[in-house]
Order: C-alpha cells, then sequence, then structure tokens
C-alpha cells in the first residue's frame, strides 16, 4: 500500500468541502469500531455519570470543526 502526506489544514479543509453523505460514509468507516462486548463496570458508570451530568445541565457544548 502506498502511503502519502498532507498537511492538517488541507486535510480540514477537503473534509469541509464534502457533502454531509461522504462525511458520514468517512466518519463512519475511519471512526467508528464495531464492539458487541457487554459494558465493563468502569464503562458502565462512567456513563451513569455522564448521563446525570447531562440531566442537570452540567456538560459543555463542543461543536467540533468550528
Amino acid at each position: 500500500m502506498n502511503t502519502a502526506t498532507i498537511s492538517l489544514n488541507a486535510l480540514v479543509e477537503l473534509l469541509r468541502k464534502l457533502d454531509r453523505h461522504a462525511k458520514t460514509y468517512i466518519f463512519e468507516h475511519v471512526f467508528i469500531e464495531c464492539d458487541s462486548e457487554p459494558l465493563t463496570s468502569a464503562e458502565k458508570a462512567s456513563l451513569k455519570n455522564g448521563l446525570k451530568d447531562y440531566r442537570n445541565g452540567e456538560v459543555i457544548e463542543w461543536h467540533a470543526g468550528k
């Protein structure tokens, strides 16, 4: 397999120019891993705490790419 290098700024600009369908496709194939294992106790506790914080309004909005 050949490799290529590209600056981060060029990559970001390339991604910004893609339509929503292409961005979704890339995101699903690059960043999402299938994991069928049950949650660990630590993951369950983290999820529970995160949901509690969300319900209490104790979260910070984050808009990736803006």
